[in-house]
């Protein structure tokens, strides 16, 4: 039987995602396993992702000092709706207090970092 591609599994687990059919990633992770290619997970996560966004679905991380507060969430929301054209959008929060302020948004092939950490590391890079 012919190995499958990781863009072809990312497709169906993204497909199956979207009807709703939660199983499909235990499926994903025993065709890995059963084809030792557990090394591939990462990856094929970040395939599945791209696949989604295909499908108008973001899945974005943000990282910021502090819990997103609701205006700031919706306004990440709309921005990244305009950014990707996606109708549905999905936000991974992490809080990380060394970024001090603003926030560092992830996507399938895009990052955007707003953060004050950023800021202060360009400006003591540009004195030296």
């Amino acid at each position: 039987m012919p190995r499958l591609s990781r863009r072809k599994i990312a497709d169906y687990a993204a497909g199956q995602l979207l009807d709703g059919n939660a199983d499909v990633l235990r499926e994903v992770a025993a065709l890995l396993i059963e084809e030792r290619r557990e090394k591939e997970a990462e990856l094929l996560a970040r395939d599945i992702e791209d696949a989604l966004l295909a499908r108008g679905v973001a899945i974005a991380d943000t990282t910021s000092a502090h819990t997103l507060d609701a205006r700031t969430r919706s306004a990440l929301e709309k921005f990244i709706r305009d950014q990707t054209g996606a109708s549905t959008v999905h936000l991974r929060e992490s809080v990380d207090e060394s970024v001090i302020g603003g926030v560092r948004l992830a996507l399938p092939g895009k990052e955007m970092d707003a953060t004050v950490q950023r800021k202060l590391t360009k400006l003591k890079a540009s004195k030296v």
